[in-house]
């Protein structure tokens, strides 16, 4: 008996791994942040660490040359970290944060260190630079410096170096071991480091005897008994390293720059200057050895950090291309992490399994552009693939149909491709589309394809600011601007009934449906509204996004909250047709008191399976609400969740296994809700995890139902423990019975029924 039991659970533990392998677990995060701009980096004995702008942190495993990232999701404390350090005698990798945040990474554990981040400062709370001395860490910050007790874990002291003990912009720091040296917005400043009071500002020296001896200096490091600092002239962009000699106290120009001078390296003895253009390489008597300006011997050099390794191989860790290794002159490895290719978030959608992303966008308020660069990136579940227009800006709109992806930028016509090539570039000469009039600007709003597989354009400002391509590859465009005035376009939605809802950035909607041929206008019905709010008895204004639900309500996302047209189909009939507003329960007084969401500006809106509402808001981070929005089930910012910013730009939702992907201002991440897509019928449901094991204290996930299906839960004898209705063809039960305890060891049978009772099934799960 013991020896099937033993069989018993080891087929269902293989079973499980299988599970878990192919089904995220519900209410996990995960992470899709750009690994490419490197701007700092460290090594360790195994390792290299590598600091991105945008917020993760990777590492190449120099035995295996093995890749692995770490964020937020994955336990960092914050984003857009600005310098990292090893401090080898603690075995600490010291991170620092734009904002002033700090973490120390230790023994596998993550500790933060947050009160400068916390803490009221006069000047900025940036950690510039880190110098690892000993047991401690100098953190240059925007303030001053201040010192980490990394045996203790903790702040040790903090030095206010300025005039009177003022604030004063530290930028670097080194030691000799005897004296600090602070490369300041006011010059250079040394203290001995054994003085009683570092604290005390008399205890520090300005240098006087140097050029510009009051001016700022944003590098300095001591090696082979020199002292060199660089005299950053913000102006002019021209600066010079110097080189203070100890045994002459002499100080000469060791090199002029046309550019910015970032950061001073000594590496296996030599003297790396980084520059915004070029790597220089001196070694120890001062004598150039080299000057890298290219990669490839066509790509700019914008390296923030490098060493050398024993093998003596170059390393640098680029903004632009990541973590490199020299091979031969101008040759390079790249060493990155599969990621898309910037942070920039604008319009995301989930279309044929398939994450679509543009990074382009427009000014929120004057719709000017934001001029980054044409950047489209897809995600296949495993791969990024990245597709970078440069020489055109701003891709903010996307549909795909079969192997065809239309990408609309607020510039340049549409872009379409197909299998990620480019094959057709659409502007006046080869379409209807039209330029603003005296400029050559083609700027499409949004994109969309009817059921008939016609794509539908915004063109707008133009004369005709409506165009369609449709599926035999001839295009109409519609002269609607009478509609519109000035008033630029946007966004597009197509209802279930075949109309199409337009965003006006002066406010309102232009309505409009085309009939039955599309050549044929006599037929077509075409209006403009403003969205007049019955409930609330005022206009809305702008209208950021929308969404129709499964009831065909259409939902509304203005800078006054949520409005929603329940019957969008009389839009066309009805002289008042007016939207109408949720109220929901405050907690004060217990009564109803405010509008859903009425002091947040909505800018996205998503519907999941379960026909509840994803609302991104521009401050406060993305809520789920119930199907008619008057409960708030779930609301995840930048403080209770690894969002990486509050500001949401997109939703979209893979219906089928209910993962939430969510756009931000500073990149995007995804979430595991609890609806999925419901199924036709009960061909292939899935219990998982399936045995529960006694530690496990997630959520049961029983898969691949009927959509809005009766789920009941009994022991092997019949007693009913736990009775709830699918999230569409998804339930969730965290194996306790109504009463809230956790049920006992045995089988329990699932009986999962349609509100018809024509459909039917039941499997079984083992709790251990």
């Amino acid at each position: 008996m013991k020896l099937r039991i033993s069989i018993f659970l080891l087929f269902f533990k293989i079973l499980t791994q299988q599970i878990f392998a192919q089904n995220t677990i519900i209410g996990t995060w995960k992470d899709f942040l750009p690994y490419l701009y490197v701007n700092s980096t460290t090594e360790t004995p195994e390792n290299i660490f590598c600091a991105t702008e945008n917020g993760g942190i990777f590492w190449l495993n120099k035995n295996d040359n093995s890749l692995h990232t770490l964020s937020k999701i994955s336990g960092l404390s914050d984003i857009e970290m600005n310098v990292i350090s090893y401090n080898i005698e603690n075995q600490t990798l010291i991170v620092g944060y734009k904002n002033g945040n700090v973490d120390l990474i230790k023994n596998n554990d993550i500790i933060n260190i947050s009160d400068i981040k916390r803490k009221q400062l006069q000047g900025s709370k940036t950690i510039n630079k880190i110098l690892c001395y000993r047991n401690f860490a100098y953190l240059s910050c925007g303030f001053g410096i201040v010192v980490l007790n990394l045996t203790k874990n903790e702040i040790f002291d903090t030095y206010y170096i300025g005039k009177n003990g003022n604030s004063l912009a530290v930028l670097d720091l080194t030691t000799d071991g005897n004296s600090l040296f602070a490369a300041t917005s006011e010059g250079i400043f040394s203290a001995n480091l054994n003085a009683p009071n570092l604290a005390d500002n008399a205890a520090w020296t300005q240098w006087t005897n140097i050029p510009n001896f009051d001016k700022t200096f944003n590098a300095i490091l001591f090696a082979n008994q020199n002292l060199y600092f660089n005299f950053f002239e913000n102006n002019s962009q021209k600066d010079t390293v110097f080189v203070y000699n100890f045994a002459s106290q002499k100080v000469s120009s060791l090199e002029n720059f046309t550019e910015k001078v970032n950061s001073l390296i000594l590496s296996k003895e030599k003297l790396i200057i980084l520059s915004e253009k070029s790597v220089s390489i001196f070694d120890s008597q001062n004598r150039k050895i080299e000057t890298i300006t290219q990669y490839w011997n066509w790509m700019w050099v914008e390296a923030k950090s490098a060493f050398f390794d024993d093998k003596n191989s170059l390393w640098l860790g680029d903004k632009n291309w990541g973590l490199m290794k020299r091979i031969s002159d101008s040759n390079f490895e790249t060493f990155n992490p599969n990621s898309p290719h910037n942070s920039h978030v604008g319009t995301i959608k989930f279309i044929d399994n398939q994450l679509l992303v543009v990074g382009g966008g427009k000014n929120s308020g004057t719709w000017d552009n934001l001029f980054n660069f044409a950047e489209f990136y897809t995600f296949n579940g495993e791969k990024w693939t990245n597709i970078v227009e440069n020489n055109y800006r701003d891709f903010i709109s996307i549909a795909k149909n079969g192997n065809k992806t239309f990408v609309g930028s607020w510039g340049n016509g549409i872009f379409e491709y197909e299998n990620g090539t480019l094959t057709a570039h659409y502007l006046p000469e080869n379409s209807s589309l039209k330029n603003i009039e005296n400029t050559n600007l083609c700027r499409i709003g949004g994109l969309i394809f009817d059921n008939e597989k016609n794509l539908w354009a915004t063109n707008t400002n133009v004369t005709h600011p409506i165009s369609v391509r449709k599926k035999d590859g001839t295009w109409k465009n519609f002269a609607y601007k009478k509609y519109l005035g000035s008033s630029d376009i946007g966004k597009i939605l197509i209802t279930q009934n075949g109309t199409k809802w337009v965003q006006i950035r002066d406010g309102g909607l232009l309505v409009f449906h085309s009939g039955n041929d599309i050549e044929n206008e006599s037929d077509d019905k075409v209006l403009k509204i403003s969205v007049y709010d019955e409930s609330r008895k005022e206009t809305m204004g702008t209208v950021f996004c929308f969404a129709q639900d499964q009831d065909g309500a259409i939902w509304l996302g203005t800078g006054k909250g949520i409005t929603v047209f329940y019957s969008p189909d009389i839009v066309f009939e009805e002289k008042n047709f007016y939207s109408s507003s949720i109220r929901i329960r405050s907690e004060i007084n217990g009564l109803t008191l405010q509008w859903l969401l009425s002091n947040e500006t909505v800018t996205a809106i998503c519907v999941d399976a379960a026909n509840r509402k994803w609302i991104g808001t521009e401050n406060s981070g993305i809520f789920l609400l119930s199907a008619d929005g008057t409960q708030e089930i779930s609301h995840f910012n930048e403080t209770n969740s690894p969002l990486p910013s509050n500001f949401i730009t997109d939703i979209a939702i893979n219906q089928a296994n209910g993962e939430v992907f969510i756009g931000t201002n500073k990149g995007l991440v995804s979430y595991k809700s609890d609806a999925a897509q419901g199924e036709e019928f009960f061909n292939n449901v899935l219990v998982y995890p399936n045995p529960v094991k006694p530690d496990f204290e997630g959520k049961i996930v029983i898969k691949g139902l009927v959509s809005n299906v009766n789920v009941k839960i009994t022991d092997i004898t019949g007693n009913l423990v736990y009775e709830t209705t699918s999230l569409g063809g998804q339930a969730i039960w965290n194996a306790k019975t109504f009463s809230g305890n956790r049920v006992k060891t045995g089988i329990y049978l699932i009986f999962c029924t349609d509100f018809e009772g024509t459909k039917t099934f039941v499997t079984k799960i083992l709790i251990l």
